[in-house]
């Protein structure tokens, strides 16, 4: 992973941002999913790549719960349901070539600054870092896709054991109430509404992608 793309520029950006936010005492939470998870590891660990090889691309998963897990903001929030539902259905799922080891998340020293949530195993049944959550600030991750659920239905191969099921859906939007109340500490806002219209992503065009394999169609492309 280097910070030389245009993603791991971007990344790096906005992890500085809310680190500075923090130390000004402004809660801006950040949520990094899948390869946003490895960005905020990576940068976390003084971009040091602590990552191994995982096979975890199309597998659905329950997630085994660290001892941790009960001090976070996070699980001290969800109810026993959507808790029931991660440990012992497959409310998640993965798409990822690359992950964190328990062993691997020690050594690098992130364990200091972030708690290790949860854990889930490959299809070679290497344990690896499933969600994290910052000691101190507001950065939440997760190695697996909880958006997937209620909203991508591709019907292909490759994509096939994305869990749509009621509990699986009850998992996603659990996850986004809980990061969108997080955002509600925030009390920033635009000077006027014509300086909030100008900043606004609908000022840009999508593209559609549209091709076979594709999980997202209608994606913003920014050079």
């Amino acid at each position: 992973m280097t910070n030389s793309s245009g993603y791991g520029a971007a990344g790096q950006k906005l992890y500085e941002l809310a680190v500075k936010a923090y130390d000004e005492g402004i809660h801006l939470p950040i949520w990094g999913t899948c390869l946003g998870q490895e960005m905020i590891l990576y940068l976390a660990a003084n971009q040091t790549d602590w990552m191994t090889s995982c096979l975890a691309e199309n597998k659905a998963d329950s997630l085994t719960l660290q001892p941790d897990h009960e001090e976070s903001l996070l699980f001290r929030e969800m109810p026993k349901r959507i808790k029931h539902f991660l440990q012992f259905e497959n409310t998640t799922v993965n798409f990822h070539e690359f992950c964190s080891t328990p062993e691997n998340f020690t050594a690098s020293g992130l364990i200091g600054d972030f708690r290790m949530l949860a854990t889930s195993f490959d299809y070679s049944d290497l344990e690896y870092v499933a969600m994290v959550e910052h000691r101190k600030m507001p950065i939440f991750a997760s190695q697996f896709h909880p958006e997937m659920t209620p909203f991508q239905w591709p019907a292909d191969g490759r994509h096939n054991n994305i869990p749509h099921s009621s509990e699986a859906v009850q998992v996603s939007h659990f996850f986004a109430d809980f990061f969108v109340s997080q955002a509600r500490f925030n009390d920033q806002h635009f000077q006027t509404p014509e300086e909030e219209r100008e900043a606004l992503i609908y000022n840009y065009q999508t593209t559609f992608t549209g091709y076979e394999g594709m999980i997202y169609t209608e994606v913003y492309l920014f050079r």
